[in-house]
């Protein structure tokens, strides 16, 4: 899914085209209750996801002009083309001419994407043009939930930075560039496969309110802007809106494969604490992890990405009449909820990319690792903080 343009100045005329570009100008200081947006769009290695990224743009202006604004909102987007170059704008609402024109801020060479420095830099030019109340963070691009990419990996979904080794990017990376900048995020948005997992939820913990994902793989479409945006630009951001708009756009889509979960990170350190308390305790047999739902099928064999809910009940719910067995997952659902607010899917998955399609018969709205044989992460999982917090 390749697209290239001949050189630099071809490139900012198609941006122009597409977005109306023109001057940025200084601007005056926010008014109280602001939120400034970014959406972060790195490079995506060999398997571009540039043009789809463009139409995530177009989108997104649609929905803005729709709204006839953007709130109380700013609305700024960092694209990476090429390893080498990436533009900074702003998304504006002109309100005579009833359209959404963009603001070229910078032309950004040789952007560092993979360190916390490099990251620390992208969130200040934010701070720099719109210091506000409250900052959002919506990143589109590959992903792979807590481990790195496999080196051949699929071409039309998403992980966290590029298809390419040396472009992936580590989450507890963004999370202490997040931390570096005192930029905590109201909201993630991850456009991208497999991002929903308690794994890392629990190194956003301290970063982000809400973690907006997927806990399978996400269409090259990517996030449905047109209908997600209206609601994460309210005051208060409808995250059942987002959800139910998501999961509405891909039931009707031609390919009807989609998850989506919002998670309220003010509870994971209480969860973590009580799968503590579970796994000192129990460990699920091999009869039942063989009926725990899996949502990676053919991408991984054997799994690694198991659904958190049904982990715990199979783990939990044939214990007998263990009363403690049966309290602990009381408290786990309880507190599953609290975490989990808002969830859906569609009723069934697709893995690596349609060569595998598989039933949805149990959806917690994350993924663990945990009881995962594969080879492949037998030593990073037991490295994770989600590891070591819980065992």
């Amino acid at each position: 899914m390749s697209f290239c343009f001949k050189n630099k100045f071809l490139w900012m005329a198609m941006c122009v085209v597409m977005l109306c570009s023109c001057g940025y100008e200084n601007e005056v200081e926010p008014d109280l209750g602001s939120r400034t947006i970014l959406m972060y769009l790195p490079y995506t290695g060999e398997n571009n996801l540039y043009r789809d990224f463009l139409r995530n743009i177009q989108d997104v202006s649609e929905a803005i002009k729709e709204q006839s604004g953007l709130g109380n909102n700013r609305f700024f987007v960092f694209i990476s083309r090429t390893q080498s170059e990436a533009v900074f704008m702003e998304l504006q609402y002109n309100a005579q001419s009833k359209r959404v024109v963009n603001d070229t801020i910078e032309m950004v060479s040789n952007p560092v994407l993979t360190t916390v420095d490099g990251i620390v830099s992208i969130l200040n030019k934010v701070q720099q043009a719109a210091f506000a109340d409250r900052y959002a963070l919506i990143v589109g691009c590959h992903g792979e939930g807590w481990l790195p990419a496999p080196p051949n990996g699929p071409n039309r979904t998403r992980w966290y930075g590029s298809s390419d080794e040396p472009g992936r990017t580590d989450i507890s990376t963004l999370a202490k560039a997040i931390d570096i900048t005192g930029m905590h995020m109201e909201y993630m948005l991850f456009d991208m496969c497999y991002m929903s997992c308690i794994e890392t939820a629990y190194d956003l913990r301290n970063a982000t309110d809400c973690i907006i994902g997927s806990t399978s793989e996400v269409m090259n479409y990517g996030m449905p802007y047109k209908k997600v945006l209206p609601y994460i630009l309210r005051t208060t951001p409808d995250y059942k809106g987002v959800v139910n708009a998501y999961n509405d756009f891909y039931t009707n889509y031609y390919a009807p494969y989609a998850t989506i979960a919002a998670t309220r990170t003010e509870y994971v350190e209480e969860m973590a604490n009580l799968m503590r308390e579970i796994n000192a305790k129990y460990s699920i047999t091999d009869e039942h992890l063989a009926r725990v739902q899996d949502l990676d099928a053919a991408h991984f064999t054997p799994t690694v990405y198991f659904d958190f809910g049904d982990y715990v009940d199979k783990t939990l719910g044939y214990i007998g009449n263990d009363s403690d067995a049966r309290n602990l997952l009381e408290q786990f659902h309880v507190l599953l909820n609290k975490l989990v607010p808002y969830k859906a899917t569609t009723g069934q998955i697709t893995s690596s990319i349609g060569s595998s399609v598989l039933p949805v018969n149990a959806f917690s709205g994350l993924t663990i690792s945990d009881p995962s044989t594969n080879a492949i992460i037998a030593t990073s999982k037991s490295a994770t903080a989600w590891w070591a917090a819980t065992h």
